[in-house]
């Protein structure tokens, strides 16, 4: 399907449209984060950024994605952030600079804690490890 991305939303070339023409209130979950470092002071200009994993979410005619490039925010001088995203788009979050990765889906909720949702998620790599060679001793 060839298609144009706007600020997320995916929709037919022919009809170029903005996410709020197409998305109500109801359809948006705000997240918020706030964060401190280990000895609790705010964490500030810390990169927080969302790309699209898995299938496209329908919303009527149009397909909502985050297309190729993420959607980012930067913690403030008191370590918070927030956004919108739309409820039940599956997302990868990045907390740029450290391992921190997880993919989620957005919830069903008006708003949402994002280290509470991410904290229940599984780490999307796989640990593989092999068996030991048992080695012969020559003595």
């Amino acid at each position: 399907m060839d298609g144009i991305v706007f600020d997320g939303l995916y929709g037919e070339v022919d009809s170029p449209v903005s996410p709020e023409s197409v998305l109500d209130v109801g359809d948006l979950s705000r997240w918020t984060v706030d964060l401190v470092d280990g000895e609790g002071i705010p964490l500030a200009g810390q990169v927080i950024s969302f790309f699209g994993v898995g299938e496209l979410l329908r919303v009527g005619s149009y397909e909502i994605g985050l297309g190729r490039s993420p959607v980012s925010a930067t913690t403030n001088s008191a370590g918070h952030a927030e956004g919108t995203l739309a409820r039940g788009l599956k997302v990868r979050v990045v907390f740029t600079g450290t391992s921190l990765i997880r993919e989620i889906e957005i919830p069903d909720t008006e708003t949402f804690d994002l280290l509470a949702l991410i904290g229940t998620a599984s780490d999307p790599m796989t640990v593989r490890s092999s068996a030991p060679t048992p080695a012969l001793r020559n003595s």
